[in-house]
């Protein structure tokens, strides 16, 4: 079997970790994968071609350009996949005529977040696009729900899958007397609301003047929280890491995840900290409460409502045998929900539905 891979670009992200999973998945099992980077390569994407993966670049950089149809037509053409699988925003909509023109057997779209930056036109790029494909594959129940809702698509051509990730084999051993520092793992968008848990953090100091906070990823609003940093005169308290490539290292070193998001798909940094058996502190959007149980294998706040976030990483602070307990069950969570073997079985097997 051969399967393409469309995305925008590959650099180190939750979309794009999870489609170097899944393309190693379908590699090992003996199919031939190509990826195609309409945009750039990505840091990502220099590892994935340092470990011989057949990536292309079209050097794209708008979704809505008729070009990609020509340009993704000629590899469609060269490589003949039997599988068209598509990443991110828009770019569905001429992959899909260039699929289905070429007569691909089998293109897939898929879906990973809810997008609160969607407007009107965005609905109908989306909506057209879904002409052309034949399944829909997103991240979470919550993904699944809003697609059905909001876009114009056919129940039966959305199915779910969860996200897989390829764990190490560590064993957890040490495990700190004091909880002081925090990690995040999340590039800087505005969906991941970093402003949130500076706004906590400034709480936090006034009991805790110790507490550190790590902040690992970039995006355009880096320098935004960086400003907000200063002017709430957090400088001691909280440190940006930028983008980091092994992310089990980082959370290592922390003593308690938190993600502050105010929209989500399903997040691969929740489960990898879950499996470092982290206590996590996120967010009730999207798909995450369908990883976390609040009281059992992490605790859940509203999102937007730094007061709630920061009562919750204090109760854990105060509370470390608690702390411990609940990372314990999340790492058994994860191990048999988000195996990656299992992620790669279940594609393939839509795969094989052609």
């Amino acid at each position: 079997m051969k399967i393409l891979y469309v995305i925008p670009n590959l650099e180190i992200g939750g979309t794009e970790k999870h489609l170097y999973y899944l393309a190693s998945g379908m590699r090992r099992k003996g199919y031939s994968v190509k990826i195609v980077c309409l945009e750039k390569l990505g840091e990502l994407g220099k590892i994935m071609e340092r470990e011989g993966f057949d990536v292309n670049v079209l050097k794209i950089n708008k979704s809505y350009n008729p070009l990609i149809v020509l340009k993704l037509g000629r590899i469609l053409k060269e490589f003949k996949p039997d599988v068209l699988h598509t990443y991110l925003f828009g770019f569905h909509l001429w992959a899909g005529v260039a699929g289905k023109f070429l007569k691909v057997p089998l293109i897939i779209s898929s879906r990973r977040q809810i997008p609160i930056w969607r407007k009107w036109y965005h609905k109908i790029f989306t909506d057209i696009g879904n002409l052309f494909t034949d399944y829909i594959i997103c991240c979470s129940k919550a993904v699944k729900e809003f697609v059905i809702e909001k876009e114009m698509v056919w129940n039966k051509k959305v199915k779910v899958i969860y996200n897989g990730i390829l764990f190490p084999k560590v064993k957890i051993e040490n495990k700190p007397e004091k909880l002081r520092c925090i990690g995040v793992v999340a590039n800087f968008n505005e969906e991941k609301g970093h402003i949130y848990l500076i706004k906590a953090t400034k709480l936090l100091i006034k009991e805790f003047p110790d507490i550190e906070v790590r902040l690992a990823g970039k995006g355009k609003l880096e320098g935004f929280i960086k400003e907000k940093v200063k002017e709430y005169g957090l400088e001691k308290n909280i440190f940006f890491e930028g983008q980091i490539e092994d992310v089990f290292a980082f959370l290592d070193k922390i003593d308690i995840f938190v993600l502050p998001s105010i929209s989500e798909g399903l997040p691969n940094a929740v489960i990898e900290a879950l499996y470092m058996e982290k206590p996590v502190v996120a967010t009730k959007v999207g798909g995450i409460s369908e990883v976390i149980i609040s009281g059992k294998n992490g605790i859940l706040v509203r999102p937007k409502n730094p007061e709630e976030l920061a009562d919750a990483i204090k109760f854990l602070i105060k509370n470390p045998e608690f702390a411990i307990m609940i990372g314990k069950e999340g790492r058994k969570t994860v191990s048999e929900k988000f195996s990656y073997e299992r992620m790669v079985e279940e594609y393939s097997a839509v795969y094989n539905m052609r």
